[in-house]
């Protein structure tokens, strides 16, 4: 019985130096999974999210670093929330580019003693998923073991690197390709405008691929309406999938742009902030890329209206909220940018003559739709019942459908042509 005892002793002790000396995806230790959100959940609502670092992080440095390493009080806004991380959390985020940037599925954070509900690691996943929207798929989060080790978790029909890249090189042409449409325009107003009226007109909400993305057994592959490749390869997304679009082209063109995540209409939402001029402005595609269908019921070819192109935070917040639990996004308080605006058509007192000279303007524009688009609700009552409905067919012709917000106070015309 002795000998049974020591033998049985001996075997434990055997198997457990192979478990820990295995320390990959399939230990027999403690594991937690991170939604890469912490508080602000922020994966559960996006998706997936951004771009590169301006010169992409460096590779993993021998550098001695601390959980009390302090986070920064000031940065520099560069379109990264790499930049808001402390020094210890940046060498996790970075051993992760360095991981995934390699095709491997797993990595081990060594310096990093307790791993399980790590607020450092959880930040830093967030922060990096966000900034790589080009690694699709990485938004599922991550499974972390206690010794150290941590797995991505991606879509199942990736069980190859070699797949994974021709996503990614399909998505990368992609973004080049419309990049190269883009970079002859004057400035980057008018390249972000060109991107966002693009990518709009290319790809549309696509509300069937999403009903089979939510099913328990439905089509693993109907997940990418979620990134980036839904939006640019395949044509259709989710708000998510927009706004990893828009980083990744406007980053392209050299523009700095980060994806921010919140809450629009009680609903979790996702959309950008772009800079441009010495000025940062919110974008959200999502709500601008409308769907319209002609009187047989037919939807009519894809349209942008600009309703949310160039926001301030004061615009932006009537129907938006940020979740800034984890990170902060620069203000936005410049209206130079704003579409409306920049193009002088927006109208402050109603008369026929503004409307008429708003809508030529937008036609000679090549719009569609055409939005009169009202300052106040006084002009803009005025505007729904002073007879402009009657003289609309003499001015855009007669095949034409309408849309009166009185939310956003504007009038839009769709013309079916």
């Amino acid at each position: 019985m002795k000998k049974l005892i020591i033998f049985l002793i001996v075997f434990v002790l055997i198997i457990a130096a192979l478990v820990i000396k295995d320390g990959g995806c399939h230990v027999s230790n403690t594991a937690v999974s991170y939604s890469a959100g912490g508080k602000g959940n922020l994966l559960e609502q996006l998706r997936g999210i951004s771009c590169k670092g301006k010169s992409g992080p460096a590779s993993g440095s021998e550098e001695t670093v601390s959980e009390l390493d302090p986070r920064p009080e000031t940065f520099d806004w560069d379109g990264t929330y790499y930049s808001q991380l402390s020094a210890y959390e940046k060498k996790i985020y970075d051993t992760m580019y360095q991981a995934v940037r390699n095709n491997e599925t797993t990595c081990r954070l060594k310096f990093v003693k307790h791993i399980l509900n790590n607020e450092h690691v959880e930040r830093a996943l967030s922060a990096f998923v966000m900034d790589h929207p080009e690694f699709i798929g990485l938004d599922h989060g991550c499974t972390v073991y206690s010794n150290g080790w941590i797995r991505f978790e991606t879509f199942a029909f990736w069980n190859e690197a070699k797949r994974r890249n021709d996503y990614t090189d399909k998505l990368m042409e992609r973004v080049r390709e419309i990049a190269a449409l883009a970079e002859n325009e004057e400035d980057d107003f008018h390249k972000a405008l060109f991107v966002y009226d693009y990518i709009g007109k290319t790809a549309h909400y696509d509300f069937d691929r999403l009903e089979e993305a939510q099913k328990e057994d439905g089509d693993p592959e109907s997940e990418l309406i979620y990134t980036a490749y839904g939006c640019l390869v395949d044509g259709g997304c989710v708000c998510s999938g927009y706004t990893a679009a828009i980083k990744l082209v406007l980053n392209e063109l050299g523009i700095e742009c980060y994806r921010v995540s919140g809450e629009s209409c009680g609903e979790s939402h996702a959309w950008n902030v772009v800079k441009m001029g010495d000025n940062w402005y919110h974008l959200d595609l999502t709500w601008d890329d409308d769907a319209f269908f002609g009187e047989n019921g037919e939807e009519l070819p894809n349209s942008v209206s600009f309703e949310y192109f160039g926001l301030t935070d004061e615009a932006i917040s009537e129907d938006h909220t940020v979740d800034d639990e984890q990170f902060s996004i620069p203000e936005c308080s410049a209206d130079e940018f704003n579409y409306y605006r920049y193009f002088d058509l927006l109208i402050d007192e109603y008369s026929e003559e503004a409307v008429n000279e708003k809508l030529a303007k937008q036609m000679e524009m090549g719009r569609n739709p055409l939005v009169l688009k009202f300052t106040n609700r006084v002009a803009f009552m005025s505007g729904v019942s002073g007879g402009t409905f009657e003289r609309l067919g003499k001015i855009v012709g007669e095949d034409y459908l309408y849309y009166v917000d009185h939310e956003h106070l504007s009038l839009m015309i769709i013309t079916e042509d």
